[in-house]
This record gives structure tokens, sequence and C-alpha cells, in this order.
């Protein structure tokens, strides 16, 4: 059996018919369910990741309960929203474009799976329209988060 070089044999390489845009880093896949208190617990001890971030009713949230966990820099974040007997107020989600039907569409159709994979990129509003420009299907265009 031969000896692993490790990675020191990769070599980087571009492609003009995909790399349209620099991308800095992957960031997260953000999973939609049903009851994310749940499924972020069960991630968590499964894959020995740890809760990094929370936002949900203790932290004034009314619209949706979402769990960050992460190891490294491997980040799944997993959103769902309150029953719409909590009267959702979508001017409190800490996800500025969260609507509850297409969140409830979403689960009823794919169950819990991934809604987003994020990427850290140069210029999000170049790589957007960039994305779009070629068959991506947007789920907002770029906003800026504070805090």
């Amino acid at each position: 059996m031969g000896k692993s070089n490790g990675f020191n044999n990769i070599v980087e390489f571009s492609n003009p018919m995909s790399d349209r845009f620099k991308i800095k880093r992957f960031h997260h896949v953000e999973f939609w369910c049903s009851d994310a208190t749940n499924v972020s617990r069960r991630f968590s001890w499964a894959l020995g990741m740890q809760l990094a971030a929370k936002s949900d009713l203790s932290t004034g949230n009314m619209a949706h309960a979402s769990y960050l966990i992460r190891s490294g820099d491997c980040n799944f974040l997993f959103t769902a929203p309150y029953s719409p007997s909590i009267s959702p107020t979508a001017a409190t989600a800490s996800i500025p474009t969260f609507d509850h039907a297409t969140c409830r569409a979403f689960i009823a159709s794919h169950g819990l799976a991934p809604r987003a994979v994020a990427v850290e990129v140069e210029d999000a509003e170049t790589a957007f329209s960039i994305s779009v420009a070629h068959g991506a299907k947007p789920s907002s265009p770029p906003i800026v988060l504070e805090n």
C-alpha cells in the first residue's frame, strides 16, 4: 500500500464555464424543518457540533426559531416557523426575508431539507446578478444584516 501524500498533491484550478466570480469561502447550509430545536440538537449530538448562535422567542424573534451549530468552519443553520397561533411578527424575524407560508409549503413538500447554501464572495451584488443570469433561483436579493 502506497504512502498518502495528504493535500500536497492537490492542484487548484479554475473552470471558465462555472467560476464566474471569486468565492472566498463556504459559509453555511440552512435547513428548513418543522422543529428546529429537536433537529439541531440531534445533528449536534450525532456530529459533535456545538450550538454557536440562536434566534428564537428568548431573543425576541416571534416569527421563527433558528439554531446555528458549528464545528470548525462547518456551519449548519436549522430554521422552523412558529405556529400561526403565536401571531407571527415578520418584523422580529432574524432572517429579513423569512416568510411563514413559503417555509410551511417548503416543509410540506420536502420535509427536512437544505433551503439555502451561503458562500462568502468579494462582491455580493455582482455574484447575485451573475448567478441569477445563469439560472440560479434567488431567495432574496443581497441585503446588509446588522448585528
